[in-house]
């Protein structure tokens, strides 16, 4: 036996007595706590602490490499606090914040005892401010932005050396005004923003670059507020910019000088228009160019909504909805097929939907004045699938809140129904599209919170009182609505029957009890319904057989128990269904058996898949998660521990993927994951490492701890001191 084996053995029985050590007196091992998993070229790079040097950046290489510490940025166990990683060419570049002098710029070849340095502080002083993030590359050129603790914002450019690391804009004073536009692309080139100091506008616009200075060009000049509002397809960007002779207005570019320009001062002199809320128009038969709506602020027509084709001639108030110097105010602009809908404020209606025409000439109306008078409705939008390009939305009028429905006229707006009378509200919600139909729950005085649907457009009709006994609790209470083709099951509590499965169609009094599992009031509260191909799975309790995995089709002829797993009255308790290319798996108990992995095949054929943990005892299969050709879950076998097992929904595929480290009391919690050259990066925890790093290989058999890297360190430390 080598000196290394017999290490090894050691190692393990130590591991193994502090393991059982641990369990008694609740210590904790330590972790280095892997964070900040981010792959560049053939290296996985993350942060870790070792408690001998503290958090600092590692690597690992693929596929036998062990994580090995790249530098000791912050000397010592204090350790470092490094994020934003970017990797650019052949250089890793991320930040360190200095508690102290704030965010530093620094660099990496990723080598361990390579070229890893502080490339840039930016402040001499203490500050919170500094580097804060990547903005983008162009070219050989990492452009920056770098902050201060005031919160202005300044461009500055690298080619990763300390001389080649400057103000992009070579000013102090150049700072960024907007995040907005931060690496904004355009063709082959970005859009940058940036402002001088008040005595010297030359700095100050926006420009086009392609990294470095020479191929910087200012498409205009301007003090600052530049933001994006909306791209006009391939035309070009509408964009605003403020001027000290024009205050922030709209402009456009096309990424040239020459087609960069101000497409109208909408609120004349140096006061500001504040365009915002920016949506385009893309007609969906081609017949006319896409075309900008937003909301502006003019002094004759106030907060309006406003129109560009990205020309000047083009741009313009659309319509003045409250007219003279009031405003609408629109906002919350949504685009449908036919127009535009949106949100506006009168003085004779307050806030409510309006929508603009665009199918011909274009024209607005009010929608619906929902809440007359001056009071608001506040509507909000609720999109159904297969809407026809009507919008359903719920508003507060006068009749409570309740469900209505627009295609952009008021003769197309209604309420779909008042359920309750008055100022009372039904609160519509689980809004579902099926076939030609919308179904959704809502609460009626009389008949409690049950099931209606409409005919797109049409009115509201209740699809059956499920609970029709109205002196006790009158509501069926629908939950776990499954749309099945053109079918919708869901589970609902009736007098007579309690909570079961129900199905229907959408049509007016088309809900039928699918199947009365348990007899008589109790229910068998229908549960984790799951749909494999076109049928639906769940777990229901019967008195003869307890709870049990059942199947259905949607009708009462197609609904069984799949089987009594666990018969004599006892429950199996069918949990975690998990659909996978046509496989249903779950988790099944049998007296003898305990609770296991089971599945059902196509063609209904159910059955254990592995008895994991033989013997009366259970393995507890859960978290369930799809890898390439197999499903991963853990589970324990009862004498390795809580492990990373994975099947293929067959016996012979499903097997340990490893034992991590043998102990029977083991228990493992996997976290984040992370995928380079066909292998699995976890971040994982278990009661013996702590939290550390581990991978699966690219067959997806070899779960492993990539390295202890706490353990490790602390192993060379007593080594140290041990001599």
């Amino acid at each position: 036996m080598t000196g290394m084996e017999r290490s090894f053995i050691c190692l393990v029985l130590v591991l193994c007595s502090a393991t059982a050590k641990a369990q008694e007196s609740g210590f904790k091992p330590l972790s280095s706590n892997p964070e900040e998993l981010y792959v560049f070229k053939d290296y996985l790079y993350f942060t870790a602490e070792d408690g001998e040097h503290g958090r600092e950046l590692w690597r690992i290489s693929v596929p036998d490499g062990l994580p090995e510490l790249i530098k000791d940025a912050t000397p010592g166990a204090e350790g470092s606090e490094l994020d934003h990683f970017y990797g650019f060419n052949d250089t890793l570049y991320f930040r360190r914040k200095d508690p102290v002098y704030g965010g530093e710029l620094w660099s990496s070849d990723g080598i361990p005892g390579g070229k890893t340095e502080r490339i840039k502080r930016f402040n001499d002083v203490p500050s919170d401010g500094g580097f804060f993030s990547v903005l983008g590359h162009v070219g050989d050129t990492v452009l920056l932005g770098v902050g201060t603790d005031i919160g202005s914002r300044s461009v500055w450019r690298t080619d990763g050396t300390t001389e080649g690391t400057t103000d992009f804009f070579e000013r102090s004073t150049g700072s960024f005004q907007s995040t907005t536009q931060l690496g904004m692309q355009w063709g082959e080139k970005l859009l940058l923003g940036a402002s001088g100091n008040s005595n010297d506008k030359s700095n100050s616009g926006l420009c086009i670059t392609d990294g470095t200075m020479e191929g910087t060009t200012y498409l205009t000049q301007m003090d600052k507020g530049i933001a994006l509002i909306t791209r006009l397809g391939e035309k070009g960007i509408l964009f605003t910019g403020k001027t000290e002779e024009l205050g922030q207005e709209l402009w456009f570019t096309a990424g040239t000088p020459e087609t960069t320009r101000l497409l109208k001062d909408i609120y004349p002199g140096p006061d500001s228009s504040d365009v915002a809320d920016g949506v385009c128009y893309y007609d969906p038969l081609g017949n006319r160019e896409p075309i900008a709506y937003f909301r502006a602020i003019n002094p004759v027509s106030g907060a309006e909504l406003w129109q560009s084709d990205g020309t000047p001639e083009g741009t313009r108030l659309a319509f003045d909805i409250a007219p003279g110097t009031a405003s609408s105010s629109p906002y919350q602009l949504s685009t449908s097929s036919d127009g535009i809908f949106f949100n506006a404020n009168t003085k004779e209606t307050g806030t409510e939907l309006f929508f603009l025409s665009l199918s011909g000439e274009p024209s607005y109306a009010l929608v619906k004045d929902i809440k007359p008078g001056f009071r608001s409705s506040d509507p909000y939008a609720h999109l159904v699938p297969g809407g026809g390009g009507a919008l359903y939305f719920s508003a507060d009028g006068t009749l409570g809140e309740e469900f209505w429905v627009s295609s952009g006229t008021e003769d197309t707006t209604q309420m779909l129904v008042d359920m309750v009378e008055g100022p009372g509200s039904s609160f519509p919600n689980y809004t579902t599209a099926i076939g030609s139909y919308i179904v959704f729950a809502a609460t009626h005085p009389i008949y409690g919170r049950e099931l209606w649907y409409t005919s797109k457009k049409d009115s509201v009709h209740l699809l059956c009182d499920i609970y029709a006994d109205h002196s006790e609790n009158p509501s069926s209470s629908p939950t776990w609505l499954t749309p099945l083709g053109d079918r919708l099951l869901f589970v609902a509590d009736d007098v007579a029957h309690g909570r079961e499965l129900w199905a229907t169609e959408g049509a007016d009094g088309d809900a039928e009890l699918v199947m009365d599992i348990y007899p008589g009031r109790i229910g068998s509260q229908p549960e984790e319904l799951t749909v494999v191909g076109d049928l639906v799975y769940f777990a229901a309790d019967a008195p003869e057989t307890g709870t049990e995995l059942y199947v259905s089709d949607g009708t009462p002829t197609g609904t069984s128990m799949v089987q009594d797993i666990c018969p004599n009255e006892l429950s199996s308790g069918p949990k975690h269904l998990f659909a996978w290319r046509g496989i249903l798996l779950f988790s099944a108990f049998r007296p003898y058996d305990g609770e296991e992995l089971w599945a059902v095949w196509p063609g209904r054929k159910v059955a254990i898949v592995a008895n994991i943990r033989p013997g009366s005892e259970s393995s507890l299969p859960s978290n369930f998660v799809a890898w390439k050709e197999h499903v991963y879950f853990q589970a324990n076998d009862g004498t390795k521990g809580a492990e990373l097992w994975r099947t293929d929904g067959t016996r012979e595929g499903t097997t340990l993927v490893e034992d991590v480290v043998p102990v029977p009391y083991e228990k493992l919690s996997v976290t984040s994951m992370v995928p380079l050259h066909n292998r699995l990066f976890l971040s994982a925890h278990t009661e013996t490492f702590g939290h550390e790093l581990w991978s699966i290989d690219e067959e997806g058999k070899g779960f492993s701890l990539v390295d202890d890297i706490a353990t490790r360190a602390h192993t060379r430390i007593f080594k140290k001191h041990s001599k």
